[in-house]
């Protein structure tokens, strides 16, 4: 049974391995594809798979798109379960994003879309 600390430890294998950039998209766009098939409710493969629009790379600009939109799944997916524990992974996704070290300017635009995308989506 596929579990997902094997998804967890392909994904650090494959970001973190020295290949072409167009190589390693086109490998970790499988690898999510088949998290997302193999463990399609599974709370910590919900939050694994809204971070493929983050990463080491992503700065500026583009890192508040690669928030907003993990943020937007994350959202949806819990509210769409109402499981507890998919409930708490997005609390945690938030938490961690909210502790980590990025530009101050970037801190207002984060805190705007999580608090916009939570307040939206309570409407649905």
């Amino acid at each position: 049974m596929p579990k997902i600390e094997l998804f967890k430890t392909l994904k650090a294998l494959i970001t973190e391995y020295p290949s072409r950039a167009s190589l390693r998209r086109a490998n970790l766009a499988h690898l999510f594809d088949v998290l997302r098939s193999t463990l399609p409710d599974d709370a910590r493969a919900i939050k694994l798979l809204a971070g493929r629009f983050l990463g080491p790379e992503v700065k500026g600009e583009e890192l508040v798109e690669g928030l907003k939109r993990a943020n937007e799944e994350m959202l949806l997916r819990a509210q769409d379960s109402g499981k507890e524990d998919v409930l708490r992974v997005y609390a945690e996704f938030v938490e961690e994003w909210w502790e980590t070290t990025i530009d101050d300017n970037l801190v207002g635009d984060l805190l705007q879309l999580i608090l916009c995308s939570t307040i939206l989506n309570s409407w649905r």
